[in-house]
């Protein structure tokens, strides 16, 4: 009879976390953020971009912070994945997502910044510790299922922008 729990010893833990609710397709929910960890990683449905973050404020019913590891992942592999990476990194780095120079400015950068944040030890990352904004909403997706929308804001109070050098 072989062992059906063959292999066990060598599995790795799985690093998921819990993900941020909505209040539906009317009212966005919001919450403070404090980052913790960039990751890049392969997975079962492809190359993901996640990011790991404490919850420190929030006015959603069901969520009462502090909460910790909360995360936000981003498919590599779908239309709006840069997009969306984009947008948070621009408010992790302080910059304003709505403001057009500021995108810019993060733009013009952005390859060399997120590798070097999803490659940073989290100790000496810059954007760990950082805190920003974030709105969820559900959204239907083009085949009529449930998604939940993420947009991101900076929060510049006390913390200021990342200089990006010239």
């Amino acid at each position: 009879m072989s062992n059906l729990y063959a292999g066990l010893g060598s599995a790795k833990l799985s690093k998921r976390g819990s993900f941020l609710p909505h209040n539906g397709m009317i009212n966005p929910s919001k919450f403070k953020v404090q980052f913790k960890k960039f990751i890049s990683m392969n997975t079962r449905k492809g190359q993901a971009f996640i990011v790991e973050f404490d919850v420190i404020e929030s006015d959603h019913p069901e969520l009462k912070p502090p909460c910790e590891k909360s995360q936000f992942i981003s498919m590599k592999d779908k239309d709006i994945a840069f997009s969306n990476i984009l947008q948070l990194l621009v408010a992790a780095l302080g910059y304003d997502p709505r403001n057009s120079e500021d995108v810019a400015k993060v733009a013009a950068k952005a390859e060399q910044l997120i590798e070097y944040v999803v490659e940073t030890n989290p100790t000496s990352n810059p954007l760990v510790g950082r805190l920003a904004m974030v709105e969820t909403i559900l959204v239907k997706t083009r085949a009529g299922g449930d998604f939940t929308a993420h947009t991101w804001y900076p929060i510049t109070e006390g913390q200021g922008q990342v200089q990006l050098g010239a």
